[in-house]
């Protein structure tokens, strides 16, 4: 590629391309149907199709539209979106927007208008096989030369298109692994969990990768009514161009506890602070109360995409853990102090009930040594001790005659 490549970034609907199908482009704004659209044909045949324009901007004013033709192909952080070339910068036979025929050079629509724009697409004899990609722009601002589209800031928030996804038969290769599975992280603290998944496609034709997430599952054997979830994986379409990566994500959010971001102007609670992460709050799901996610968790990837001309089928398997333990610190430290404060509780209480038993029954209390008497006494404030009669007292006994008698006085 030269120095002259340009990267255009386009709005939102047009990044999200690669993970979006089967809906018109809508904002307020212009709208575009279909978004994007997939052709197979050989060297030398004419395709023919239409795009439908629908003026539905806020200013209500009449607009001229000026359509641009680019190549792109998938960028290099894995992301999907996507770089587009220079008009220049492909050959004939590589430049699918070479091959794109328009039927004018703008188009003008007024408030509420819906036109239809024609376009064929002629496959040159010495076309690459395999897929080509390109998209039809159209922009609120005539096209400009290459340098002054370099020297000038050029807005390009007013671009929005269709992109068009062409195999050409031939010496076709459908080669594409599974990279990478894991989740963004081995620990969770709460849900949230995400799924990554590295998908390369190392062919000439463009990839559509579709299967499932089956959390709870150690692989595709297991029981798939006991999973905890069923998860879609590139449930909307994402497409993988030819000779490229990407990264795929899937979320699983079906928990107790959840973790979600700050909306703008929110702030943390005193809740947020002490159990959630900076920026985000904890929110309770008291629909899924059954659902408390504590644990070590498996999730098996099941996907199917080309091969070599057949379909075929690779799973993969990550394991993940689940701990709130901020909260369950909490309420291990609350049920520490609460045990601590029943036995002081209990205790405190006992020793009043035992002073009172002392002070009814004298239990306890120290014995004085009466002066007369010679023997201990109980104070005359505790309750009398019981007198007992005095025993009789009898002479004592005498020795008896010469007969062995003895005599006992009365």
């Amino acid at each position: 590629m030269n120095t002259k490549k340009l990267f255009y970034l386009l709005p939102l609907g047009i990044i999200l391309f690669l993970c979006s199908a089967g809906f018109a482009q809508s904002s307020r704004g212009l709208i575009l149907s279909p978004p994007i659209q997939k052709y197979q044909a050989d060297p030398g045949q004419t395709i023919e199709g239409i795009v439908t324009l629908t003026h539905d901007y806020l200013a209500q004013d009449p607009v001229t539209l000026y359509p641009i033709l680019r190549d792109f192909t998938a960028s290099s952080d894995d992301g999907g979106s996507p770089e587009f070339y220079n008009e220049d910068e492909l050959p004939l036979s590589a430049s699918l927007a070479k091959w794109i025929a328009l039927p004018a050079a703008s188009v003008d629509l007024q408030y509420q208008e819906q036109i239809k724009v024609p376009y064929s697409i002629t496959i040159p004899l010495d076309a690459a096989p395999g897929s080509h990609s390109a998209a039809i722009l159209f922009r609120n601002t005539p096209p400009l030369d290459d340098q002054r589209e370099e020297d000038s800031n050029v807005s390009i928030n007013s671009e929005v298109g269709i992109l068009l996804f062409v195999t050409v038969s031939g010496d076709i290769e459908q080669k594409a692994s599974i990279v990478s599975y894991t989740t963004d992280r081995p620990f969770y603290e709460y849900a949230p969990i995400n799924f990554l998944v590295d998908f390369e496609n190392t062919g000439n034709v463009y990839q559509q990768p579709f299967g499932e997430i089956w959390v709870g599952a150690e692989s595709s054997a297991s029981n798939k009514e006991k999973n905890l979830a069923t998860l879609p994986f590139n449930e909307k379409g994402g497409t993988v161009l030819a000779n490229s990566k990407r990264k795929f994500e899937t979320t699983w959010s079906d928990s107790f506890f959840l973790l979600l971001p700050l909306e703008d102007g929110e702030n943390q609670s005193l809740w947020d602070i002490l159990f959630a992460e900076s920026g985000k709050k904890l929110v309770l799901d008291w629909n899924n109360l059954s659902h408390l996610r504590i644990g070590k968790f498996p999730a098996t990837l099941v996907m199917s995409f080309n091969q070599d001309g057949q379909k075929t089928m690779q799973e993969k398997v990550a394991w993940f853990f689940v701990l709130p333990w901020r909260i369950l610190l909490a309420l291990v430290l609350l049920i520490i102090g609460f045990l601590l404060l029943i036995k002081v509780i209990l205790k405190v209480t006992g020793r009043r009930k035992e002073e009172e038993i002392k002070r009814k029954y004298g239990v306890g209390v120290p014995q004085q040594q009466d002066p007369q008497q010679g023997y201990p006494y109980l104070p005359p404030q505790y309750p009398p001790q019981p007198q007992y009669p005095p025993q009789p007292q009898y002479p004592p006994q005498q020795q008896g005659g010469a007969g062995g008698g003895f005599y006992q006085g009365q």
